[in-house]
């Protein structure tokens, strides 16, 4: 018998927990006096993670390893932002790629879930630690676009009619979500998706498999894997009052393709009373970071 939850409570205390640990990692891996990895600061993250008991030891969203991953790049050697696909070995941390706080870049993400709802509390966001003005602004840019993208939406408007808004926003200022790899998509083409269970109830069946997930790790998360509905042009779902979904384009500038790709992974949330909220959970990291310029999207 299934209990009566509050999921979006659900996704926002797990979101939390994400954001938390990954303040608390960062914070830890900066305030050390010698070089950053990727490894180091995956690892300080998972560590932190493993701390709350409200969630599994491991993220849904795998590969990568735990459900984590972190990418460095520098803003005048961006390739490694340009990933086609987390889910690739080569875009996993590593251990010989370090962290440049004068001019760096990293691209964070994480797939908690909660223990006793089932409810994905996936966190991720690019910090910037250098001043390259350009860059600055795309990602000023970026934050505005996926707000404008949350703005539009409403009760009752199909995610393919919103997706469709969205590009238009993208071609204004010449940019593209066209480039990069989706393994799981069927349409080959989104966004993000659906919030696995605010849209529809996890089934009897569903959720007596979460109830084992500690002894069937892999098959709990493919099936919230599966039970995602993607925010794509093809998309007819239509936007109801208890939904929630994330708004993360992956852009890359097409009149500028070597320029960095700068990604957030932010939430829209349409609560029982038809109140909208978006989430973001970016601020204390923009702090940390020196990015204040990106306060208040």
């Amino acid at each position: 018998m299934q209990k009566k939850v509050d999921k979006i409570k659900s996704l926002k205390t797990t979101r939390q927990i994400a954001m938390k640990a990954f303040y608390e990692a960062l914070n830890k891996v900066l305030s050390k006096n010698k070089p950053i990895a990727e490894t180091d600061l995956k690892k300080t993250w998972l560590k932190e993670l493993r701390k709350s008991g409200d969630i599994f030891n491991n993220g849904w969203y795998v590969p990568p390893p735990h459900g984590i991953t972190i990418i460095f790049a520098q803003d005048n050697k961006p390739q490694r932002t340009q990933f086609r696909s987390l889910r690739f070995k080569e875009n996993f941390p590593q251990k010989n790629i370090f962290l440049n706080k004068k001019s760096g870049i990293i691209i964070a993400y994480a797939s908690p879930v909660n223990k006793e709802t089932g409810i994905i509390g996936d966190f991720g966001l690019t910090l910037y630690f250098g001043k390259r003005p350009e860059l600055i602004e795309h990602i000023k840019n970026i934050l505005n676009i996926q707000k404008k993208v949350f703005n539009h939406a409403k009760i009752g408007m199909s995610l393919s009619e919103l997706y469709k808004y969205a590009v238009t926003l993208f071609k204004k200022d010449n940019l593209s979500n066209d480039w990069w790899l989706n393994i799981t998509d069927p349409s080959g083409r989104n966004m993000g998706h659906s919030i696995p269970s605010t849209e529809k109830d996890w089934s009897d069946k569903e959720y007596k498999l979460l109830s084992t997930a500690n002894n069937n790790w892999e098959k709990v998360a493919n099936m919230i894997s599966k039970r995602r509905i993607f925010f794509s042009p093809k998309e007819e779902l239509k936007i109801k009052k208890g939904i929630a979904f994330s708004i993360e384009c992956r852009l890359k500038k097409t009149n500028n393709p070597a320029f960095p790709v700068v990604w957030f992974h932010t939430v829209a949330i349409f609560q029982k009373n038809g109140k909208k909220e978006f989430l973001t959970n970016f601020d204390k990291l923009f702090k940390l970071a020196g990015m204040e310029y990106a306060l208040n999207y």
